[in-house]
């Protein structure tokens, strides 16, 4: 008797014969021989005829279409720590093509407007979950992600900001061409040439400064908004001594600025930097 046979890239062994088999052939001498003929027969004969099976079996579902789908239930869950341990390691083997096949199909026009109207009424009929979905994802990137920690205080900054010069409304920072993630990306950078991480720097009690303080630009102009909170007009600095800086200008600030593009400059100094200032924030 075969004890196993290779057949479309798979070893079959008897294991892999269903009992409904042996019900129809409880005397083969053979039976795995015998399985994978029947496989192969099957195989010709759906090539051969699949036009006409594919119309007689799409009928077919569609008039039993609750039977079939308890059944693909029940089956499932009958082995479904096989299922998924088989699912998983299909997945890390072609872990590459998985993704980049998924990239192909979501960047379809068709497909990405049929997800967002889909998300959009899912979210509509599920506002409670959506609501637990956010806060959860937003309490765990603020427990994790510092680079989600520091975008919220550069927004909170803006915000506070706007509030300062007495407006009540602003724009997404986008339209400003604010760009929080690479001022993120520039200070994780000045924290690595100290040796340091970005959770490491405000462990280490270091805040995120405006070298330029933030109320030496006029907030009714686009272009000074958008300076203010350029790459450049950020650094690291020690929380106490940030505090107490204020927004004032310290001579060691004016040393530090002279090495800034005047682009950056706010419009009212025209070019020029003040002398050293004295106000508070």
């Amino acid at each position: 008797m075969t004890e196993s046979i290779e057949y479309n890239n798979k070893i079959y062994t008897i294991k892999d014969i269903p009992e409904s088999f042996f019900k129809i052939e409880p005397n083969c001498q053979d039976p795995l021989k015998r399985f994978i003929g029947k496989k192969m027969a099957m195989s010709r004969y759906y090539i051969k005829n699949k036009e006409t099976l594919d119309k007689k079996n799409h009928k077919n579902y569609i008039t039993n279409k609750d039977h079939y789908q308890k059944r693909a239930i029940e089956r499932y869950y009958e082995k479904r720590e096989e299922h998924l341990k088989t699912k998983s390691e299909y997945y890390h083997a072609n872990k590459d093509i998985i993704l980049k096949r998924d990239q192909i199909y979501r960047s379809n026009p068709d497909v990405k407007k049929r997800r967002s109207e889909y998300a959009k009424i899912w979210g509509k009929n599920n506002v409670d979950k959506v609501n637990e979905n956010h806060r959860k994802a937003y309490h765990n990137s603020r427990k994790h992600d510092e680079k989600f920690v520091i975008r919220q205080r550069l927004h909170q900054r803006l915000r506070g900001s706007f509030l300062h010069h007495g407006q009540n409304k602003s724009k997404p920072a986008d339209e400003y061409n604010i760009n929080y993630s690479q001022i993120c990306n520039k200070l994780e950078l000045d924290a690595n040439k100290y040796g340091y991480t970005l959770l490491e720097m405000t462990q280490l009690g270091y805040h995120v400064d405006h070298i330029i303080p933030i109320n030496s630009y006029d907030y009714t102009s686009n272009k000074d908004i958008k300076n203010s909170f350029s790459l450049e007009n950020h650094r690291w600095l020690p929380a106490k001594e940030n505090i107490s800086k204020g927004s004032r200008l310290r001579p060691e600030d004016i040393k530090i600025i002279k090495t800034l593009p005047k682009e950056i400059y706010p419009i009212s100094w025209k070019g020029k930097i003040p002398k050293e200032t004295h106000a508070t924030r």
